[in-house]
């Protein structure tokens, strides 16, 4: 099936049936066309869009634009296929990706990684020889002759021709000619003019430890029965390589990283007027509607009793090595991070982060440390810093620039919004409070994009509706966060029975009249029968004396009925607790 046990035995190593020449650009067409086929239903399915896209795939990977792929495309997939069996890129016959070719194609290592490892585990029987490493006896030969460059003809030399038959003779050349190709294609060599050469930090006493001869002294006939599975072959010829081969190659890339500049964010050029600002009242006053308009491409997030700093600031987090494929702990940044970031090195433009729902999470450990940076000077800078190791070794990662001490920098806004109504769920503290500006929302059935909107099941003009059941809920005791704002529900939701019953009723039901339902509906016990009275009933499934003032409304005219809305009651006190500094 493949190199490690041929159908046919070779007197030399055998590379016909893999494509001579791009040999990266080839592989990694074939496995993004494997991965876009896996949804197909079945295997003719599958090969004929493999078929069909490795063109495309292979002209956006090919360099250069060295040469074509052509039009057959049928062709042409049968000139590859065999290379997705030899490479491991697929597992079965069904042509399903193997685990190391999923990584490629989900980008999580290079398909010269792959190459490489395919090289260094690559071996191959040979007649009156047995079983070859290329190239281990490639370093071999390098070792013993103290080279660090070979030519061609040093090959002739390394890898055995066990035979002077003509034909044999003729071929040789052409599977050594593709087995350097194979060489230049991984991380280890680089190309010279007329000849190869191993790469500085990675001379052949060290290269030939990456390479896998488990199998040398085992049984031919078992070696081949154990490889003619796909799966064991795909799976072995793609294995990792030592742990050393990833620090010497992470040691390169630390070694040609720029030096990191120095970076200090409060500046003279920054924009200036970053805030803290919370947009607090009764649900359905808009605020988010509020906060749309007023900061537009902010970033959004909402908090929630499981939110944490992690999920906000950021955190330690497991991730896959792009080289690799290992499995390691790196900072993962949260959407605080992220906007930071962006504020810093965008010193003409503001950026911000509105955050809904703020009191839903526990604000002091979300904020943790940043806490800290929310005293703000005239110009909207941090009045202090602080030492974030894992923010500044994230900036200095992916922006080459050191910064000693994080700030909040003046181009930036933090914007929140909070119901009133729910201050019980995680009280802010006043040492928080004392750092946020805040605007209350009123209620406001005003809205002219409203005015017209009649809500169903009651056939009223919703702003009146909420004029009335408001003055209604304040001559019962409740207090302002309780009431009801304009935009509690959507345009969309008040035209349709089902989302008012599942909504406003159920609001009214379960939050506003829990512990006395009796002083709003006729139908207190039950909330599905307080539903059918509402679909039959409509405005008659309140009490009498709000079913009757919204029938006198309606059967008022308009001198009347301005009257009716104008009667309202005072709403009680928002609550004092959010200015109490």
């Amino acid at each position: 099936m493949g190199l490690i046990s041929p159908k046919k035995e070779k007197n030399y190593i055998y590379f016909d049936k893999i494509p001579r020449k791009q040999i990266l650009q080839k592989f990694w067409s074939l496995v993004l066309a494997s991965g876009w086929a896996e949804s197909a239903e079945n295997f003719e399915e599958k090969r004929e869009i493999i078929q069909n896209k490795l063109k495309d795939f292979f002209d956006i990977a090919q360099e250069n634009g060295a040469s074509t792929y052509g039009n057959d495309v049928k062709t042409q997939f049968q000139k590859q296929y065999t290379m997705g069996f030899d490479t491991g890129i697929w597992v079965n016959s069904e042509l399903d990706l193997s685990e190391s070719a999923r990584q490629v194609f989900d980008g999580y290592i290079t398909p010269r990684e792959y190459i490489t490892r395919f090289v260094c585990n690559l071996f191959e029987y040979v007649k009156d020889v047995g079983y070859v490493h290329p190239l281990y006896e490639t370093c071999k030969y390098a070792i013993d002759n103290n080279k660090m460059d070979l030519e061609k003809a040093d090959f002739f030399n390394i890898l055995p021709l066990t035979s002077d038959d003509e034909s044999a003779t003729k071929e040789y050349p052409q599977h050594i000619n593709m087995f350097i190709n194979y060489l230049k294609a991984t991380n280890l060599f680089e190309e010279g003019k007329n000849l190869i050469k191993f790469r500085d930090e990675f001379p052949p006493k060290i290269v030939i430890q990456f390479c896998n001869i488990d199998y040398k002294n085992e049984d031919k006939q078992e070696t081949m029965s154990f490889f003619k599975s796909y799966f064991n072959y795909s799976k072995y010829i793609s294995q990792q390589l030592p742990k050393k081969y990833y620090e010497i190659l992470n040691d390169t890339i630390t070694m040609n990283e720029p030096v990191a500049q120095k970076l200090e964010i409060k500046d003279n050029s920054r924009v200036l007027g970053g805030k803290n600002k919370i947009y607090y009242g009764a649900p359905g006053t808009g605020k988010s509607y509020k906060v749309d308009k007023e900061y537009t491409g902010y970033k959004r997030v909402t908090f929630h009793p499981e939110y944490t700093y992690y999920d906000f600031i950021g955190g330690l987090r497991p991730v896959q090595d792009e080289v690799s494929g290992n499995i390691k702990y790196e900072f993962v940044p949260g959407p605080f991070t992220d906007v930071l970031i962006d504020a810093i090195f965008d010193e003409e433009n503001f950026h911000g982060i509105i955050i809904e729902e703020l009191n839903r999470a526990n604000t002091a450990a979300v904020f943790g440390d940043i806490f800290q940076l929310l005293d703000r000077d005239d110009d909207g800078n941090s009045k202090y810093s602080i030492t974030n190791k894992e923010i500044t070794d994230y900036i200095k990662k992916i922006k080459n620039v050191n910064i000693e001490e994080i700030i909040i920098p003046s181009n930036l806004s933090i914007i929140a919004t909070m119901n009133s109504a729910d201050q019980g769920v995680n009280v802010l503290d006043s040492a928080f409070k004392r750092r946020w500006q805040f605007e209350y929302t009123q209620i406001n059935f005003n809205e002219p994009d409203l005015d017209k909107v009649i809500l169903a099941g009651f056939d009223i003009p919703w702003n009146d509706f909420g004029k009335i059941l408001n003055n209604h809920l304040s001559r019962n005791g409740i207090d302002e966060d309780k009431l009801i704002g304009q935009r509690f529900i959507t345009k969309k939701e008040i035209e349709d029975k089902e989302l008012v019953a599942s909504k406003l009723l159920i609001y009214l039901w379960d939050d506003v009249f829990r512990y006395n339902r009796k002083l709003i509906f006729k139908e207190h016990s039950v909330f599905s029968r307080l539903v059918d009275e509402y679909y039959e009933n409509g405005i008659d499934c309140f009490v009498s004396s709000l079913s009757e003032e919204l029938s006198k409304y309606l059967n008022s005219n308009s001198e009347n009925k301005e009257q009716i809305l104008d009667n309202k009651e005072e709403y009680s006190t928002i609550d004092e607790d959010l200015n109490d500094d």
